[in-house]
């Protein structure tokens, strides 16, 4: 996501934050905050998601419910928690996308530790060892010992 992207979601948050704080100082201010809260709620994980940012990870979609829930607790919903849930989201797509710039490297690099180190596989088959192949001496030996004596 670019960055202007992440002003406006500034922004627009910010900019609700706002308006619910000053909106709780009047007694109708706390019924059209459940509102929107609602809108919120929908809208803001629904926008994310849109703009590439999967809400179906369990951290986000905990964080997200979390937030939302703590909003429609009357008093508490004047904190900035919508502004707080962005930054949280924010700070983990940055760190998301430090790992994938990275992986790319990590992985070449593992590949030639690999080649280097010419590590052989066990001889074993599924977790069981397999039989080794007997020498031609020890094939001589057995022949000659299942034998019959007169």
């Amino acid at each position: 996501m670019s960055k202007t992207t992440w002003a406006i979601f500034y922004i627009v948050i910010v900019f609700v934050d706002i308006v619910q704080a000053i909106l709780n100082f009047f007694i109708i201010g706390v019924a059209i905050n459940r509102g929107i809260d609602i809108i919120v709620g929908v809208l803001f994980p629904f926008s994310l998601h849109m703009c590439g940012i999967s809400m179906t990870d369990p951290k986000r979609a905990l964080s997200m419910f979390g937030a939302f829930g703590i909003e429609l607790m009357p008093g508490i919903d004047t904190l900035p928690l919508w502004t707080l849930e962005l930054i949280f989201i924010h700070i983990m797509y940055i760190g998301e996308e430090k790992i994938k710039a990275r992986a790319p490297k990590v992985a070449s690099l593992v590949n030639k530790v690999g080649r280097f180190a010419n590590i052989q596989k066990p001889l074993n088959d599924g977790g069981v060892r397999l039989p080794r192949k007997p020498s031609q001496d020890e094939e001589v030996a057995a022949a000659f010992s299942n034998r019959d004596t007169i």
